[in-house]
């Protein structure tokens, strides 16, 4: 009987420590935003990941009576990494991005992945159908 208990804890122990691994792939949203990359880098100690925020367009109001515009963002990709560090000061980009229900922390201190950066003139090219 006690070794049945035993192994009924290991078991609900072992299930919920996979929880994460099924919430992992989950994509809950994807789309992109436009503004421009104010800050991007490298962030931890024992995991280091690619962090950034973009300034967007519109403002919105804080509490403390200011105004806030950024939205955070990770990268896991090394061609969207070199890309954004390679972007001149204040230039206008689209980051297409898939916000994940559940991330490893190695992965990012968001949930939000920018998969593409999509500068102005490629843009245009793009909408102008060439």
């Amino acid at each position: 009987m006690r070794a049945l208990v035993l192994i009924g804890i290991v078991l609900i122990a072992l299930g919920l420590a996979l929880i994460p691994l099924g919430c992992k792939g989950i994509m809950v949203s994807d789309g992109y935003r436009e503004g421009i990359v104010q800050k991007f880098g490298d962030k931890g100690i024992i995991f280091t990941t690619h962090e950034g925020e973009l300034a967007s367009k519109g403002w919105k109001a804080t509490t403390e009576g200011g105004t806030y515009s950024a939205w955070e963002f990770s990268v896991w990709d090394s061609k969207v990494d070199a890309t954004l560090r390679s972007l001149p000061i204040d230039c206008p980009v689209r980051l297409h991005y898939r916000k994940h229900r559940w991330v490893w922390p190695y992965q990012g201190s968001t949930s939000y992945e920018v998969y593409k950066v999509v500068l102005p003139a490629a843009r245009s090219k793009a909408e102008d159908g060439q």
